[in-house]
């Protein structure tokens, strides 16, 4: 990480919400607005920290603060991971000879701190334009993986604000909704190059079902996903096309996601999941749109305790 510019990557960040009933496994229901779960998250955190942890207890993410922008047409959320393996800091000056190791003790860490600014006015049911600072070991999945165990952490602790009736409206049926968020990466054009580029070994049709129904009837056999296996022959149109003409039908025959396998112009093979609506990328990093943060004022350090305001304002300019 340079200490006078970051990379920042765009996605679009799904919020969705259901129930498990015990006879028809899975049921949608409508999602509060990420403004006011986010909202909610930010007073559970101010009295309750929660940490997610590897299984070796070496790595930490948790959300260190949460702020709204004075207009509240944003939020930013910061996101900081701690390394008890990472070596420590070397610092040094060989003009005067200076030398001085920062020495991790007990359960230290190296710090390292990404901001996330969403948008909070949907620009589609349920979903919010993201921007994600690029950080050492914080993904995006990481970002969805502890937006989820904070918000289960909140559930535990006020069960009322996520009750919700079901699609009918009937306050008989309300439901405790579970939430589960994804980050969409805007694809770069590299992508499309490599695509072009390179060499398609084959396209699946994944279509997930989050809160597994069961499978035809059967108590305790649930159904998680169906994958259609698709081969492609040689068109003359680019292949990035054709892949688009493909996700078109997918959304038709009501299938969520595409699993693209190709090598690409490196010959190493890539798998690469987009969502059929968008053609947005689920989860992924290497083949997100980028674009890069200069300018700064002050130096920039690999982690914060708070929001830093530069950063912020930075990425509230490119909403």
């Amino acid at each position: 990480m340079k200490a006078n510019k970051r990379l920042v990557k765009y996605y679009d960040l799904n919020v969705r919400a259901h129930a498990r009933d015990r006879l028809v496994g899975s049921i949608d229901l409508p999602a509060r607005p990420f403004s006011e779960l986010i909202g909610k998250l930010k007073n559970y955190l101010a009295v309750s920290p929660c940490n997610r942890t590897n299984r070796s207890k070496t790595e930490t993410w948790h959300i260190a603060d949460i702020e709204f922008a004075p207009d509240q047409s944003s939020v930013s959320i910061l996101v900081t991971r701690s390394d008890k393996l990472s070596a420590d800091q070397a610092i040094s000056d060989p003009v005067t000879q200076h030398f001085q190791v920062a020495t991790k003790v007990n359960n230290q860490g190296n710090a390292f701190s990404a901001h996330v600014v969403v948008k909070l006015a949907p620009f589609a049911n349920n979903t919010y334009t993201a921007l994600v600072e690029d950080a050492i070991g914080i993904g995006s999945g990481d970002i969805a993986m502890l937006l989820k165990l904070v918000t289960k952490a909140a559930t535990r602790a006020d069960r009322e604000f996520f009750m919700c009736n079901d699609a009918s409206g009937d306050p008989g049926l309300r439901r405790l909704s579970e939430y589960t968020y994804e980050f969409r990466a805007h694809p770069s054009n590299e992508f499309e190059d490599e695509l072009n580029n390179g060499k398609l070994k084959g396209i699946e049709l994944v279509q997930v079902f989050p809160g597994m129904p069961q499978f035809d009837g059967i108590a305790g056999t649930q159904e998680k996903k169906k994958v259609v296996h698709l081969t492609m022959q040689d068109a003359p149109v680019p292949m990035f096309t054709r892949i688009g003409e493909i996700a078109r039908s997918a959304v038709r025959q009501q299938v969520g996601h595409l699993r693209v396998i190709f090598n690409d112009t490196a010959d190493f093979r890539r798998t690469v999941e987009l969502d059929a609506i968008t053609m947005n990328l689920v989860n992924e990093d290497k083949y997100v749109r980028k674009v890069k943060l200069e300018g700064f004022a002050q130096k920039l350090n690999t982690g914060y305790e708070r929001v830093h305001p530069e950063t912020v304002a930075k990425l509230r300019a490119l909403l």
